[in-house]
Parts: structure tokens; C-alpha cells; sequence
């Protein structure tokens, strides 16, 4: 029989080794805090603009953002508040595609779930990830990896107690991840 002594060696290691995760896909590389920007890519946004509302799971109105509908085209839209899917958008001949669903939970494990999975899943690089302050107030959470011609940010937020907005952006080059556009979309994300 082993002695206590590598027994509890044995035991710190493989609890050190589990707490390391198995060996499994770290996280993203966390940000400080910052303001969210404007974009460095593409056009500026137009002044046509369509509203999305998001609810919580009993249809009341949580928060509302904006899309620019001169660039982006809608190729899903929503027909009721019971819908968790709210908008599925495209721009630049499909270069750019956002998805905006309704999330549960904190504002940040959705975000972190999905880049977590396509890391697993589907071998995707991890990026940066952090809080941002978009300039209504609402700190959004965001999370990035990519792979080959294939760059995601995902950005979170929470809009009440019990419900909150989780937006996939996804393009063919990571500058099209700073569009203008999709930062306009972001910076429009308000409670209420």
C-alpha cells in the first residue's frame, strides 16, 4: 500500500490537473474593461434605421436595438414576441451576417458557451473577449475566435432580471468585424 505521503501528492496533482481543465481548450483572452467604439470599417451608417424589440419568456418588452436597413437586409425576421430568434441580418453580399436571439442568465455565459464550443467543436482559435460599455450604458459582453475566412464575435447583454440579447456577428476577414454598422447596432442595444 502507498504511503500517505504520495497518496496525498497523487491526490494534489490530479486535483490540480482538473482544476487546470483536463487538459481541455482555455478561454479567450480576457480585455480590460473599455467603451465600446464606432467601427473602422466600411461605410458610415445611413438614417434608415429599423427597431427590434426583445422580451422576456412572457412577451414583455426588455430592450430594443437598431439596424441600419440601407446596408444590412433582413433575411429572418421575428412575426411575434414569443419568437426567440428576433433577426437573422445580412450585409456586403454576405460577407456580414448578425443573428440576434433572446438569452437567459447572466450576460456573460452565453457568449462564453458558444466560443467555448466552436473551439471544441470545431476547432476554432479562441480570441480576445471582455466587457464593453456601449454608449447607452449597457455593458455588453463579447467573445471571438476564428478560423480560416471564418471570424465570430459574440456580444451579450443583459436587459432585465430575467432575460437579455445574445448577438452572433459573422464575417469572411476580422475587419469586418469593427463594421461600422454592427458597432451602430451594438451602441442602438438599450434596457426598457
Amino acid at each position: 500500500m502507498p504511503s500517505k505521503t504520495i497518496l496525498s501528492w497523487w491526490l494534489a496533482a490530479s486535483a490540480l490537473w482538473v482544476l487546470a481543465g483536463c487538459g481541455a481548450v482555455s478561454g479567450p483572452e480576457e480585455q480590460p474593461k473599455s467603451a465600446l467604439g464606432t467601427g473602422s470599417y466600411g461605410t458610415d451608417v445611413s438614417s434608415q434605421v429599423t427597431q427590434v424589440t426583445v422580451t422576456d419568456s412572457l412577451g414583455k418588452t426588455v430592450g430594443h436595438f437598431e439596424y441600419d436597413s440601407q446596408q444590412f437586409t433582413p433575411l429572418y425576421q421575428a412575426s411575434d414576441a414569443s419568437d426567440g430568434l428576433r433577426v437573422i441580418l445580412s450585409a456586403e453580399s454576405g460577407a456580414l451576417q448578425v443573428t440576434a436571439a433572446k438569452s437567459l442568465g447572466r450576460a456573460d455565459t452565453a457568449c462564453r458557451y458558444q466560443v467555448a464550443l466552436l473551439a471544441r467543436d470545431q476547432d476554432f482559435e479562441l480570441g480576445l473577449a471582455g466587457w464593453k460599455t456601449n454608449p447607452q450604458g449597457l455593458d455588453v459582453y463579447w467573445a471571438s475566435a476564428n478560423r480560416t475566412d471564418d471570424y465570430r464575435a459574440f456580444y451579450c447583454a443583459l436587459l432585465s432580471d430575467t432575460a437579455g440579447v445574445a448577438i452572433q456577428a459573422q464575417a469572411t476577414d476580422a475587419q469586418r468585424l469593427e463594421a461600422k454598422i454592427l458597432m451602430a447596432l451594438l451602441g442602438s442595444l438599450t434596457k426598457g
